[in-house]
């Protein structure tokens, strides 16, 4: 084994950096399109399902982070949001000012 073998990556909820050996066989990983956030721990995982609120609650999330301006990777690095929901409310967003 050698060092290219190990990945490091970064836990989606507390920020803490570790290392892995294969991205493909990690456990503590949540599946978010055709990404996916990766935890340091069980419990880290568990806190961020928690911590990830109602359907109406992550909504308010994606247009407060819309409204301030930031973008569709950063939305998803914050909130682990897909992409393209992140997409469709920003175009929802434009209709109602009437920017469409």
């Amino acid at each position: 084994m050698t060092i290219n073998d190990f990945h490091t990556k970064t836990c989606a909820n507390c920020g803490k950096e570790f290392i892995i050996q294969s991205p493909e066989e990690y456990a503590y990983k949540k599946y978010r399109g055709r990404n996916y956030l990766v935890f340091c721990s069980w419990s880290c995982m568990r806190a961020s399902e928690k911590n990830s609120g109602t359907k109406i609650e992550r909504r308010e999330k994606i247009i407060q982070a819309i409204r301030d301006g930031l973008s569709n990777a950063e939305i998803f690095k914050l909130l682990g949001e897909e992409p393209g929901k992140v997409d469709y409310w920003r175009k929802k967003l434009r209709e109602e000012n009437g920017d469409a």
